[in-house]
């Protein structure tokens, strides 16, 4: 699976693809909207998680491996990306500058339906880099 554009000077343009890692078949455009990247498996490689930017907001989706059944898993509210499954697939960690106890760039887990949003803020910093599950 990997980003790409045909108009690689317009940001967030691009789409998400699929392409077989022994070379059987050609690449497969798996989403119809633009605006998607930051695309990782779920552990059981049944779902994809990404974001989709519109204006100056971004959310974190989910779909099915073959492009199915998208559906946000983040409400509006700021630029959200750099998703991460939860070793058990049931929760997604990411990125965001959304509104929360500590501002800027600050790590966030929801579930997989949506609920349970939080913040894992860092009062006296901001998260740089994509977060990262361990099974510790």
């Amino acid at each position: 699976m990997y980003w790409g554009t045909d108009t690689p000077d317009l940001d967030g343009d691009g789409h998400l693809y699929s392409l077989p890692v022994d070379g059987s078949g050609g690449a497969v455009q798996l989403t119809d909207v633009a605006g998607n990247a930051d695309p990782v498996f779920s552990p059981e490689g049944t779902e994809i998680a990404f974001r989709r930017a519109a204006g100056e907001e971004s959310r974190i989706y989910v779909m099915a491996a073959d492009g199915s059944a998208e559906r946000p898993v983040t409400p509006r509210g700021g630029f959200d990306q750099d998703p991460t499954w939860s070793p058990d697939g049931q929760s997604i960690a990411f990125k965001s500058n959304r509104p929360g106890d500590h501002p800027g760039d600050q790590v966030w887990v929801v579930g997989l339906s949506g609920d349970g949003l939080r913040q894992l803020g860092a009062p006296d910093g901001v998260a740089v880099n994509a977060p990262a599950w361990s099974n510790r």
